[in-house]
């Protein structure tokens, strides 16, 4: 008796297994896609650096220039490249200044709501920035090199990690520049 119960007992579980997986693999007429497909179908959107198209400031009052102190914004080194080093980017305007206290390179940096970051250069900012010509390739990568040709050379890197623009400086290795990023609260 206990022989012909453990044997209906198997053959219903090993019937019901098979319905089972017969209506979950069966028809094929599922519209919803596997979380492989959806991601093999998501192109991914590499963030990119483009040059700011803004004119110069018309008055005093627009010109971030002028505008003193702001927010020092955290800058990491990287652990196994020390010459690397990172922040990540608030909202907003920011000022990246990166060499020697008698001559820097500086930029203003903004995120964009594509993930991209505007670059404003001298060409928008001409009182307090570096030259446009002085970075390479102008815009359009995820990646920009400067170098004004006077000691002051290094590569900039763009990433997002956790939906936050990281920003990456890497200076050569005989140079050996300070740095600041400053959060501009009051730039519009």
């Amino acid at each position: 008796m206990k022989k012909r119960i453990a044997v209906i007992l198997i053959i219903a579980s090993a019937l019901f297994g098979q319905m089972r997986c017969s209506q979950s693999s069966g028809s094929g007429q599922s519209t919803e896609k596997q979380p492989e497909e959806k991601q093999s179908e998501a192109k991914p959107s590499i963030p990119i650096f483009q040059l700011s198209p803004a004119p110069p400031p018309s008055t005093p009052q627009s010109d971030w220039c002028r505008i003193q102190g702001g927010e020092n914004v955290l800058i990491n080194a990287e652990r196994v490249n020390t010459n690397r080093r990172y922040f990540y980017l608030p909202q907003g305007i920011t000022m990246l200044s990166v060499g020697y206290p008698t001559l820097a390179a500086t930029l203003f940096l903004k995120p964009l709501s594509n993930g991209n970051v505007e670059v404003f250069t001298g060409a928008n900012f001409p009182t307090c920035l570096s030259r446009p010509s002085y970075l390479s390739p102008a815009g359009g990568s995820a990646q920009m090199r400067y170098n004004n040709q006077q000691d002051i050379e290094f590569s900039l890197e763009l990433q997002v990690e956790n939906n936050y623009p990281k920003i990456t400086i890497e200076q050569g290795i005989k140079y050996n520049y300070g740095m600041s990023v400053v959060h501009c609260l009051e730039c519009q």
